[in-house]
């Protein structure tokens, strides 16, 4: 869903870019996602794990609105952590850390 996300929300006339790392702490291990891709306005980032909320209209981007909220609810199932941080035009930052 992350890598659909970044694909699905990816500019007009900018080639899609996905980076994908991870690193290892005392807490777990941590992989991350960015993209430069649409982005959002982080005003509205408590809407983004919600079950069916959307931040942009259906008639732009196809979806339900239940893959992030997949997302964070399999990540938490886990006891892990999940964070997103974006900017409008700048793509998109996810987070996860699994605990070890």
């Amino acid at each position: 869903n992350i890598f659909s996300n970044s694909i699905k929300f990816c500019q007009k006339d900018v080639p899609p870019r996905i980076t994908v790392s991870s690193r290892t702490s005392s807490e777990g291990n941590t992989y991350i996602f960015a993209d430069n891709g649409v982005g959002f306005d982080m005003k509205y980032s408590g809407k983004l794990f919600s079950m069916f909320n959307r931040l942009h209209d259906q008639a732009e981007y196809e979806g339900s609105g239940i893959g992030l909220y997949t997302i964070k609810y399999i990540i938490e199932k886990h006891l892990g952590t999940v964070s997103i941080v974006s900017e409008v035009n700048h793509g998109c930052v996810i987070e996860f850390t699994l605990p070890k």
